[in-house]
């Protein structure tokens, strides 16, 4: 819907007797109902194959969740294709970000991690890369409260006294 007709919407409904009706749950509902049907082998109009695993999907998902797919699938050339190959990416990794588009999680092993967030940031997966630097962001208050009056710096020994460059006996 366009910005200027959401905002004659708006303008109707708050000068009217319209009744505006919003849904925080509908959003969430489609993605489950997304999924589901993904699980199921249901309407899903691409597949994508890594490292010859084929992963079934909808494109208009894919699309709206990643720039990366968004700009591949709407070139002119690449319209109604529905199979795509996908290189240099491990299979492991594309399943762990698939599940994140269709559930808005994923768990993965801790060593995996690095490699999960090249996937998203190659893949423009916005969201998954917000929700692992928010992660990042806890962990590290979390940590820093844990281990008290000692910080983690980028430097040499990683944990040094917070005076240390101004302390002369540390």
């Amino acid at each position: 819907m366009s910005l200027l007709l959401e905002e004659k919407m708006f303008q109707k409904a708050t000068t009217s007797s319209l009744m505006a009706i919003h849904s925080d749950s509908h959003k969430h509902s489609i993605l489950s109902k997304f999924d589901k049907l993904r699980k199921q082998d249901l309407l899903c109009d691409i597949t994508l194959v890594v490292e010859d695993i084929h992963f079934k999907a909808h494109k208009a998902l894919l699309a709206a969740s990643s720039e990366y797919f968004s700009v591949i699938f709407t070139a002119q050339n690449q319209v109604g294709q529905s199979l795509y190959r996908l290189d240099d990416t491990a299979a492991e990794m594309f399943a762990a970000v698939l599940e994140f588009i269709y559930s808005a999680q994923v768990c993965v092993e801790e060593s995996a991690k690095e490699q999960l967030l090249a996937v998203a940031h190659r893949m423009e997966v916005k969201d998954l890369r917000r929700e692992y630097q928010k992660l990042l962001g806890l962990l590290y208050s979390v940590l820093l409260k844990i281990i008290g009056g000692l910080v983690i710096r980028p430097y040499n020994s990683g944990l040094v006294c917070p005076r240390f460059f101004s302390c002369s006996s540390c």
